[in-house]
């Protein structure tokens, strides 16, 4: 078999992977202290490593690995970027986790993460993080544990994905109307993101929507006027509501 070494001075990966956990190196079929992969390993080269790391940025979709008893925690470079942070800059801790975990929501990842690693259950938990910028994500962590001979919990290991747009889309998708109260807007991009998914949009006559709403055929504009937009808003979502051929038709010009 060709040997398995891997060539990372050139890339920049080096450190990264021979500072990835040993369980997932043996999955890649690298000696945890050599670098050199194992004779019952597949071959892997830089180029298979760049595609998987291209992988999880596309995706948007990290791994992690969490030492159960010294609590250490590890993150791929795409965890680091989930949580609007720059891969290597920061060690990673529970307590780091859980600061980026919507204080809403951090309760309720514990506990579900503890059950998980007290009864060695596989576990899904979907919650929000707050970033640095104020802007809220939904992700969704997979979990599993691997105990030691004695039953003891060892290890949790698992993946950490942004599944904000999915639910966005699976959002729209079940919207009749999207409505924006917005009197100053540049180009709309939920506006857009709507109309894709055949919602017809309710706005104003905004400069942004003007651009990206035909008024009357995928949606209908009102007057952006400060006395009278609330009630105009209301009206025209109002007819759409009651008018389900209508509302099709705009959500079929839409798309």
């Amino acid at each position: 078999m060709a040997k398995a070494r891997v060539s990372l001075a050139r890339s920049g990966l080096r450190n990264s992977i021979l500072a990835t956990p040993p369980p997932l190196l043996a999955a890649l079929g690298i000696d945890n202290d050599t670098g050199k992969g194992s004779a019952s390993a597949l071959p892997i080269d830089e180029r298979h490593l760049l595609l998987l790391l291209e992988a999880q940025r596309i995706g948007r979709i990290g791994n992690w690995e969490r030492d159960l008893l010294t609590n250490q925690l590890w993150w791929s470079d795409e965890c680091y970027r989930l949580f609007d942070l720059t891969p290597g800059t920061v060690v990673p801790t529970p307590s780091l986790f859980f600061q980026q975990v919507h204080p809403d929501d951090r309760e309720r990842v514990a506990n579900a993460m503890t059950r998980g690693h007290t009864l060695a259950l596989p576990y899904q938990i979907e919650f929000r993080v707050l970033l640095s910028g104020g802007e809220c994500r939904q992700m969704l962590i997979h979990g599993r544990t691997t105990l030691g001979k004695d039953g003891v919990p060892l290890r949790a290991s698992g993946t950490c994905q942004d599944i904000t747009e999915t639910q966005k889309a699976e959002l729209l998708n079940r919207a009749w109307v999207f409505a924006t109260p917005s009197r100053f807007e540049g180009w709309c991009i939920a506006a857009v993101e709507a109309q894709a998914c055949r919602v017809p949009v309710v706005a104003t006559t905004a400069d942004g929507f003007l651009d990206s709403v035909r008024d009357g055929e995928t949606g209908i504009l009102v007057p952006n006027d400060e006395q009278t937009v609330r009630a105009d808003l209301a009206d025209a979502v109002s007819s759409l509501l009651a008018d389900p051929a209508r509302r099709v038709a705009m959500g079929e010009a839409a798309h």
